[in-house]
């Protein structure tokens, strides 16, 4: 990640600065650009795409940019309202003078000259890019490139040099503000992810608690922050059935300010689509649900169904936050009737079995299982999609359950289809007090647990 910013930040700089013409837009959009790329750095399934990734994330940051600009003028932003928790990061007052001076010298410097040539002056001399990067984004030849700066340097007559210098300085100091941001976002995602794994959970809600600094008026950075609160009160549940409150209220606080910056939503780097703002009030009714604040859950997802979410299972959810598993059943057993995306049916499976599971139906648990299962078999988008369904933890829990309802052929046939898909599982298969202990003289699980 550190490379990717060594090596495209200035190039992705004199791209946007060329089309919006000044310098504190350019380092904001660039700024912002590198920040949703650390943030998604995730969804760059093709490391030789990275190029062209970049360059689609600073087109849509520039196209969201010149949207907002027609925003009317009384909406609520941070430059206007300041969060009292929130820094005000914005150069101070001598540099601000020094920006709007050589901006307004730089324009007249370059107004002066033909169009081509101002460009590359642009690129190579003030941002000084490579003559391959100018080439790259004129789409000229690299000669075309040499000929024209050396034009360029020609008609920049020799007064107008200390004024070119002093440009170029002031471009690398947006440049190591704007990166320096960039940075400790960077080293937040690393700390936070390794925190996670580590399940030092203590030390992963210090540095959130520390985050919302970092991300300045990008709304994707705190809608990530919300993300991350949550995930961690989720995860932490699941392992030690412990939830924190002050991650709950930080999730919260970060929605509110996305809301204050008047988020529209973003774009998803996977499909090049808009992400629609109704997601994240769904989101924020899932918190709301795991916080036990019932009456939010309910507005945020009928905020979210207002704005165009075609489903709404958040009354099933409730119903499961407050072990009401007979009701929740009824909910999702009437919902499966409904038309349903992929994924959502599958979420609507998980949480029928899981509500057979907590009524202790085990007949029934094996059959729901297995209609989960056979649905990912027929969507394999959802497997690939980083969505945490599993095929061989699927095939390993349903031979568990064969096993329990004493029948070993079936318990062996899945066995050997999870560990074909993850060999390391025989190791747990073979552990003793397992659920599969009891069939270790049956020969074809004998077989199994003794090859090699």
């Amino acid at each position: 990640m550190q490379t990717w910013i060594n090596e495209h930040y200035k190039r992705i700089f004199g791209l946007i600065y060329i089309k919006t013409g000044s310098l504190a837009d350019a380092q904001d959009i660039t700024q912002d650009t590198f920040l949703t790329a650390v943030l998604k750095k995730d969804s760059l399934k093709n490391p030789d795409s990275l190029r062209a990734w970049l360059d689609s994330i600073a087109r849509n940051k520039t196209a969201s940019f010149y949207r907002a600009k027609k925003k009317e003028k009384d909406n609520v932003s941070l430059d206007n309202e300041k969060h009292p928790d929130y820094p005000d990061e914005k150069p101070n007052p001598e540099d601000r003078v020094l920006m709007d001076e050589l901006q307004d010298q730089l324009y007249q410097c370059i107004l002066r000259l033909p169009e081509h040539i101002a460009y590359v002056t642009i690129l190579g001399i003030v941002c000084g890019l490579s003559q391959k990067d100018c080439s790259e984004i004129l789409n000229i030849p690299v000669t075309t490139v040499n000929n024209r700066l050396y034009k360029a340097r020609q008609l920049l007559k020799r007064e107008r040099g200390f004024f070119m210098e002093r440009s170029t300085e002031l471009f690398e100091k947006l440049f190591s503000d704007s990166r320096s941001k960039v940075d400790k976002v960077l080293a937040y995602m690393n700390e936070i992810y390794r925190a996670i794994n580590e399940k030092d959970f203590d030390r992963a809600e210090q540095i959130l608690l520390k985050a919302p600094v970092l991300a300045g008026d990008s709304v994707e950075a705190h809608l990530h922050i919300a993300h991350r609160c949550h995930y961690i009160n989720q995860v932490e549940y699941a392992w030690f059935k412990r939830k924190r409150e002050r991650l709950f209220i930080l999730a919260e606080q970060e929605f509110k300010l996305a809301e204050k910056l008047d988020f529209k939503g973003y774009v998803d780097l996977d499909t090049n689509e808009d992400v629609p703002k109704y997601v994240h009030y769904y989101f924020m009714a899932e918190v709301y649900v795991n916080w036990g604040k019932y009456d939010k859950a309910l507005e945020h997802a009928r905020i979210a169904k207002e704005l165009g979410k075609q489903n709404n299972f958040i009354e099933g959810e409730i119903f499961v936050a407050q072990e009401q598993y007979d009701k929740a059943k009824d909910f999702y057993l009437q919902v499966l009737k409904t038309e349903l995306s992929p994924y959502d049916k599958q979420m609507i499976l998980n949480r029928i079995t899981l509500c057979y599971r907590k009524l202790d139906h085990k007949e029934k648990v094996l059959e729901w299982l297995l209609k989960e299962y056979e649905h990912l078999l027929d969507r394999n988008e959802i497997t690939q999609s980083g969505s945490g369904f599993d095929l061989g933890e699927y095939e390993y829990n349903i031979a568990a359950l064969y096993a329990k309802n004493n029948d070993p052929v079936n318990m062996v046939t899945y066995l050997v289809k999870s560990i074909r898909r993850d060999p390391t599982r025989i190791q747990d298969i073979r552990k003793k007090g397992s659920v599969f202990e009891p069939y270790r003289e049956f020969p074809a699980f004998r077989v199994l647990i003794t090859e090699d």
